[in-house]
């Protein structure tokens, strides 16, 4: 009976993620990725702040740029190893080019930075500036930098920082790498709570187990001694997938996911969503233990607004980390979409705006103050206002900053 309810349940789960991935446009296939999906730079907008109220404060968590991938195992030499013994179609040909790419852009380093992930600093650096330039030019020049002490985010944030470098040369920067501040800017999730999110989506993922019969011939001019050098079609169709969703950030032009059933496309995609937010959102489930280790990071953030608000003497705090503990702030604050609390049973599809943690993700708080001292802050996460649960708005997307202090500091 058990077994026949999970078989229910997942077919349901798996219906409902492929209605959702049907909005996806074609021209946007990256985004099949989730998060090695590349930034996609928007339109952005701002909700003019209430009479009198003038920007003074930026508290800024980036994520690092687009990277190679985090490759486990002998991912690309498995793909590459059957590619190259068989006879291959012209997608075939294609399919091992592109392969080879990616393979040749990791070469060897595990989640490096690309040139196409420096572009995305430099553009966000100089956005964010444009955007609240206020904050740099008025009061301190002081800005306080704290990176993971991982390589693709420190050189994501210095990326960024020299934008804002050579937009205003006056700013002076302090910079911080080490073990103390890896422990709060990479927190991650239990692996008690992760053992139990992977045997679910296990669970999940062996109810829909492809034959590779339709890439066998898609790729491969004999089908059958395709399907004898590949092993298990289902895992190896993943290792492909894998490889697709880095293609983008490696300098692969073409969309890499066309190589493969548009069914397996939209199972490694659902089970990559179900992965992220169980093992990092406020969900209904696990969200409770996620989001106690959250905490250190929250209540350095606020600290640190708090401080420069009343102190002055910093005009910007800018972190640069990993999307775990991002998603988890989303999920802390209750960010509108990104950090909605949602069971399993609601994934994918609730939970399936690609803009949700694409490389180079990015949250500010943007902090205003009027004369009489008051201060508002509003949340912006990938370029756009977002609102807050549980908490009221004073007009539009700003809140008063003692009302969010009260309601989401945590307790030491």
């Amino acid at each position: 009976m058990k077994r026949l309810i999970c078989f229910f349940l997942g077919a349901v789960l798996l219906i409902c993620s492929a209605a959702s991935a049907e909005q996806f446009p074609p021209q946007e296939p990256d985004r099949w990725g989730v998060n090695t999906h590349c930034y996609e730079f928007r339109p952005e907008t701002d909700t003019p702040a209430p009479a009198g109220y003038k920007p003074v404060y930026l508290s800024h968590y980036g994520r690092h740029g687009s990277r190679t991938g985090m490759k486990v195992g002998d991912t690309y030499e498995r793909v590459l190893s059957a590619l190259e013994q068989a006879e291959l179609t012209p997608e075939g040909d294609s399919l091992l080019s592109e392969v080879r790419q990616v393979a040749s852009c990791h070469d060897g380093m595990d989640g490096r930075l690309t040139r196409v992930g420096e572009a995305e600093q430099h553009e966000l650096g100089r956005r964010i500036y444009e955007r609240y330039r206020p904050v740099f030019r008025n009061g301190s020049k002081r800005v306080r930098v704290e990176l993971s002490t991982v390589p693709r985010s420190i050189v994501s944030g210095m990326c960024f920082v020299q934008t804002l470098t050579s937009l205003q040369p006056d700013l002076q920067f302090s910079f911080d790498t080490g073990e103390k501040f890896f422990a709060y800017i990479n927190n991650t999730s239990s692996k008690p709570a992760r053992a139990k999110i992977t045997a679910l989506r296990d669970s999940l993922n062996a109810l829909t187990v492809s034959d590779g019969e339709e890439f066998c011939r898609r790729v491969f001019k004999d089908p059958a001694a395709g399907l004898s050098l590949i092993g298990d079609p289902d895992e190896f169709q993943h290792l492909v997938w894998k490889c697709a969703g880095e293609g983008k950030a490696s300098g692969v032009q073409a969309d890499m996911f066309r190589h493969l059933p548009e069914s397996v496309v939209r199972k490694w995609w659902a089970d990559e969503i179900r992965n992220l937010y169980l093992c990092h959102g406020n969900s209904l489930e696990y969200g409770a233990e996620r989001m106690e280790l959250a905490k250190p990071l929250i209540r350095v953030m606020m600290n640190q607004a708090q401080e420069a608000l009343t102190k002055g003497t910093v005009c910007a705090d800018l972190k640069f980390g990993h999307d775990y503990p991002l998603i988890a702030t989303a999920g802390w604050f209750g960010l509108e979409g990104v950090g909605d609390r949602l069971g399993w049973k609601d994934l994918p599809d609730a939970w399936s705006d690609p803009m949700n943690i694409p490389f180079a993700t990015n949250l500010q708080m943007v902090f205003y103050r009027n004369r009489k001292g008051d201060v508002l802050v509003k949340f912006v996460y990938n370029g756009r206002e977002r609102h807050l649960r549980d908490l009221t708005a004073v007009s539009g997307p700003y809140y008063r900053w003692d009302e969010v202090l009260k309601r989401f500091l945590p307790e030491e």
